[in-house]
């Protein structure tokens, strides 16, 4: 089916008009995929929003390791005595910022492990999410496509039936007209397998559309009914997998909070308000870095077929 017949079918169906000549014809459903797709569709605002400050937050954090490091390596000032000649040497030998205790390596050692915790632990599979519905998204344009063909198949059918039966009522009323009838009758079914031989010809694409290329209405339907069950599996797996992004909410603030703990300890001070160990503490793992548990199971379940 063409192109333009799915858009006519496309417009009956949104404005209404899907009766046929009896009035019984009724849209092929496809109802708990699109508004599934639709709720999916406004999670994703909320998880492309917090990937956004996520990401933005790791930057800012990263950029703050860099300074870190470059500012704490930098001298301090020195203390000069006047002399005779002028200023004379420093009091104290040159010393850093960071001073003797300060660790730039364990600094950049945080930095890289932010960006390797970030990626593994939270942005790598929010990407995969929006990947899998980006997919299925793909999968339902398909299937609506199938859908339309197989409404337009059935209100051809439809409608050929009801002018077969009114060609036939017109021919009732003598021999002559009943030959006209069924000559015109004759023409009508003709032009219908041609259509659906030119489909064959020309139709291409995923799995299903050979039967809906097929002259069996029959298995053309089953086709539809497969995919759209297989789509409703899919979108159920990548809905449930939608619960899971408060775990790499979590998880990616405390990563982040882990990473300034660690680079604070680096400095070899004690921070004011109490110690690194203290901070960590607070932070919610005693002695190391906060730990969030992420889901049981990967998200989202790829590739999805």
């Amino acid at each position: 089916m063409g192109a333009f017949t799915r858009f006519k079918e496309t417009m009956k169906q949104k404005t209404l008009l899907s009766h046929c000549v009896d009035g019984k014809f009724m849209p092929t459903p496809n109802q708990r995929n699109t508004v599934m797709l639709k709720e999916a569709a406004d999670f994703q605002v909320q998880l492309s929003r917090m990937d956004k400050e996520l990401r933005s937050m790791q930057a800012s954090v990263e950029s703050l390791l860099n300074v870190t490091r470059a500012v704490a390596a930098a001298p301090l000032p020195h203390v000069y005595e006047e002399t005779a000649a002028g200023a004379g040497g420093a009091v104290k030998p040159p010393e850093s910022i960071g001073g003797p205790r300060f660790r730039a390596d364990a600094v950049s050692q945080v930095a890289i492990e932010l960006s390797r915790r970030m990626e593994a632990e939270v942005l790598g599979p929010l990407e995969r999410w929006k990947l899998a519905h980006e997919h299925l998204l793909t999968k339902f344009s398909e299937g609506e496509r199938l859908r339309l063909d197989l409404d337009g198949r059935r209100r051809q059918v439809a409608e050929l039936a009801g002018r077969a039966q009114a060609l036939q009522a017109k021919g009732a009323g003598g021999q002559k007209g009943a030959e006209k009838a069924q000559a015109q009758l004759e023409a009508a079914m003709a032009k219908l397998h041609q259509k659906e031989e030119k489909m064959t010809c020309e139709e291409g694409g995923w799995d299903a559309t050979a039967a809906i290329d097929s002259d069996d209405d029959a298995v053309a339907s089953e086709a539809h009914t497969q995919a759209e069950a297989d789509l409703h599996r899919q979108l159920t797996a990548l809905i449930k997998d939608a619960a899971y992004l408060r775990n790499f909410m979590a998880t990616g603030l405390a990563v982040q909070g882990s990473a300034l703990t660690d680079a604070s300890a680096a400095m070899g001070v004690t921070p004011a308000g109490g110690s690194p160990k203290a901070a960590r503490v607070a932070a919610g793992a005693s002695g190391g870095s906060p730990v969030v548990k992420g889901p049981a199971t990967p998200l989202p379940i790829v590739p999805l077929s």
